[in-house]
């Protein structure tokens, strides 16, 4: 949430934010993004656990397998 709200002290806001994670750091960057009103695209690993896939996956963001 930090490094996004960062953008807002230079004067513009983010356009988008770019994550690869394969649970927790992916729904940190999702809650944030989700909060700020910003686009989120998190990336995860294709064997990566169904449960933590489902939990960022509920969330309005793009997400892709790697």
């Amino acid at each position: 949430m930090n490094v996004l709200c960062r953008f807002w002290e230079g004067g513009s806001p983010a356009q988008g934010v770019v994550a690869f994670s394969s649970g927790n750091h992916a729904q940190g960057v999702v809650i944030a993004a989700a909060e700020l009103g910003i686009p989120a695209a998190i990336v995860m690993p294709t064997d990566n656990a169904l449960d933590e896939v489902l939990l960022v996956s509920n969330a309005d963001i793009f997400l892709e397998a790697m």
